[in-house]
């Protein structure tokens, strides 16, 4: 048996970790040892968890992906950074990566050398907003997609233009440093979808509703 010796502050380089964001912002309401904690480590704390994730799925071409998330403003949104965040996850779900128009052939690339190709995953008969293209790919049994958008304004255009806003939600790089931009972390927590539009797909609200979402009308 190895002995380890755990160095440093044991919350936040080991525990932390390993908590869920329930359990992160409990501790934060109970204590004002751990509610520093959460002043000083929310962004990173959530960054982390979405990294690890990110890191299973790229595996040694994550530090490649990472590079052209930052160069090219891209960001990852939807159901993939709510799992992360809730610590849980989905079936038949994929990574929903928005990339600026001009920047589209760099993921291509990237795709291309790693070997591997575009699937016809999902078929799209419309294209909606300012959605230009999207492509679905593979990357070790994950499914990714790039969806292109003639916008250089990545969280502008969800928060303009999703319907659910548990959705709104963005991780991308800038400057290299890992951030996230959480567009309400208590819908999250209680698993609220505010409903304002009638026409939204219904078979996206069932998804979301076996997801665990209570559906509520504005």
């Amino acid at each position: 048996m190895t002995d380890f010796i755990l160095q440093g502050d044991l919350f936040k380089h080991h525990i932390i970790q390993h908590l869920n964001l329930n359990t992160y912002i409990d501790l934060s309401l109970i204590s004002k040892y751990y509610n520093q904690y959460y002043n000083m480590y929310f962004n990173d704390y959530m960054c982390d968890i979405i990294i690890y994730r990110l890191k299973l799925i790229f595996g040694t071409t994550y530090d490649i992906f990472k590079l052209l998330m930052n160069d090219s403003g891209a960001i990852i949104t939807g159901s993939f950074i709510i799992q992360c965040l809730l610590g849980v996850k989905w079936e038949n779900t994929d990574i929903d990566v928005f990339v600026p128009l001009a920047c589209d052939d760099l993921f291509v690339d990237f795709c291309k050398s790693l070997k591997i190709k575009e699937c016809d995953r999902m078929t799209y008969d419309v294209l909606l907003g300012k959605i230009v293209d999207i492509k679905d790919y593979y990357i070790n049994e994950h499914a990714l997609q790039f969806i292109t958008i003639d916008d250089t304004n990545m969280i502008d255009f969800i928060n303009d233009d999703f319907d659910f806003d548990i959705c709104k939600n963005a991780f991308y790089y800038n400057q290299f440093k890992p951030k996230i931009d959480i567009y309400d972390i208590k819908l999250l927590l209680y698993k609220f979808i505010f409903i304002k539009d009638e026409t939204i797909n219904d078979k996206r609200k069932r998804k979301y509703i076996e997801r665990g979402f209570k559906m509520i009308k504005k």
